[in-house]
């Protein structure tokens, strides 16, 4: 399959996703899983260098600091049951 039709269906798959969100949420995990998986493996065959928006690194930072903060809470099961 070539890089610009898994683009599409990626898209597809992302859009589907938005679009379920309305209605069931499983579906729309389902099918935001299957295009994360298929942006990965665009990603990965494809050679170009990946440009990240200025705000990644703020909220890399942002999320450890939050796992942190519930991994070395006082009782540090609660934070992680609806995960």
């Amino acid at each position: 399959m070539t890089t610009a039709r898994l683009e599409r269906v990626a898209a597809g798959f992302l859009m589907a996703s938005a679009g379920l969100t309305l209605f069931k949420l499983l579906p729309a995990q389902v099918c935001f899983g299957i295009a994360a998986l298929l942006w990965l493996r665009i990603v990965s065959t494809d050679r170009r260098r990946l440009a990240l928006p200025p705000f990644v690194w703020p909220l890399a930072g942002y999320a450890i600091w939050t796992i942190l903060s519930a991994v070395f809470s006082i009782d540090p099961r609660p934070p992680f049951i609806g995960l």
